[in-house]
């Protein structure tokens, strides 16, 4: 859709014109249709003049929006990169860091510029062509992505900084800061579309809008005083643009409901995205009690083995003592054995052993 002011101003002026010269005619233009009365065209004329005023202040609102959103943002990549750097200062984990030094990766691969104008018409500011819409969320990113670390120091254990600008209120006021900025241009947008819709419809509504008006005039006026006369030739020049109407209505809705429905879409990213990191963060803390766990099996199923060995040792040494205690008592019976054996053998002895009477006896 082409915002062309000049043209639209243009229309207005031209109208102006035609009201002066049908001034000029004094009681000759007295027609009965009631939109096309001098009066009715005076009027048509003010409300018209009027829209184009309010389209032009919106505008004006439109470029400083933009201006102070990029002033803003203009330091967002250097201060994240700072914020990185800070964190080898504080006791956070070296995943966090990881996790923070990819999103500051897509905040320095962002490209927010300005929206282009064209140098030719800086008066046809279109907040929804390709160029504004992709600054627009060009700015969306970097703040999406600069909350998304705001969100992961927020939930980071021992992300302790002294430092005030790193805190995590300065970083949310920051953060809010951007979101403010980003939302004054979308409000903007959505104002200098209304504005250029109400304009719209007072110039270039079917049979009832400016244009088509001044066309009745004309044709009233070529009716009056004839095609070749030199009344209607000076207001034939009076040139009245015409715009696709339909396309550009429905242009003009759907842009502005997108608009409406982005900051939805936006915040729904957000908590996507925010939700992601908290997930990453969990998954992250459950690895690390993984393995954790995983460690201290280890170390129990060591300390198991140990016992064993210990439980096999002093079974052996049960076994050993059992043996030597079987072996002891087999050499107490032996030794009963031999006791035996001697005491047997004692009597045997004496009664081979010749006696004191018969030693005599012999003597």
């Amino acid at each position: 859709m082409a915002f062309n002011e000049t043209g639209n101003y243009k229309n207005v002026a031209n109208l102006n014109l035609l009201i002066g010269y049908v001034s000029s005619y004094g009681a000759t233009y007295a027609p009965t249709k009631e939109t096309i009365k001098l009066v009715n065209l005076q009027a048509m004329y003010n409300s018209a003049n009027e829209q184009i005023t309010k389209v032009q202040d919106a505008k004006n609102n439109y470029s400083q929006k933009v201006d102070n959103r990029e002033n803003v943002f203009k330091d967002i990549k250097k201060f994240s990169t700072r914020v990185i750097a800070n964190l080898s200062g504080t006791n956070v984990s070296p995943q966090t860091i990881t996790d923070a030094k990819t999103i500051n990766a897509k905040i320095q691969a962002s490209k927010a510029k300005k929206p282009k104008i064209d140098p030719d018409n800086p008066d046809a500011i279109d907040p929804n062509a390709a160029s504004h819409s992709n600054s627009r969320q060009s700015y969306d990113s970097l703040y999406e992505n600069f909350n998304d670390m705001i969100s992961l120091l927020t939930i980071a254990p021992n992300y302790d900084t002294n430092q005030t600008e790193f805190q995590i209120v300065e970083l949310s006021n920051y953060a809010n800061n951007l979101k403010d900025a980003n939302e004054q241009v979308n409000l903007a947008i959505v104002a200098i579309t209304n504005k250029r819709t109400e304009r719209n419809a007072l110039l270039y509504t079917s049979t009832s809008g400016l244009v088509d008006t001044a066309l009745d005039v004309k044709n009233y006026i070529k009716g009056l005083f004839g095609a070749s006369s030199p009344q209607f030739k000076t207001i034939k020049r009076l040139a009245s643009k015409t715009i696709n109407k339909q396309s550009k209505t429905i242009k003009v809705n759907y842009q502005t409901l997108m608009v409406f429905l982005y900051p939805i879409g936006h915040y729904l990213q957000y908590s996507n995205h925010s939700n992601q990191t908290t997930n990453k963060y969990y998954q992250t803390t459950n690895r690390s009690n993984q393995t954790t766990n995983r460690y201290y099996q280890t170390v129990n199923r060591y300390y198991q083995t140990v016992n064993r060995y210990y439980q096999t040792s002093n079974r052996s040494n049960q076994t050993a003592n059992r043996y030597y205690q079987t072996n002891n008592r087999s050499n107490q019976t032996a030794n009963r054995y031999y006791q035996t054996i001697n005491r047997s053998n004692k009597p045997i002895n004496n009664y081979h052993q010749p006696s004191k009477l018969n030693i005599l006896k012999n003597s």
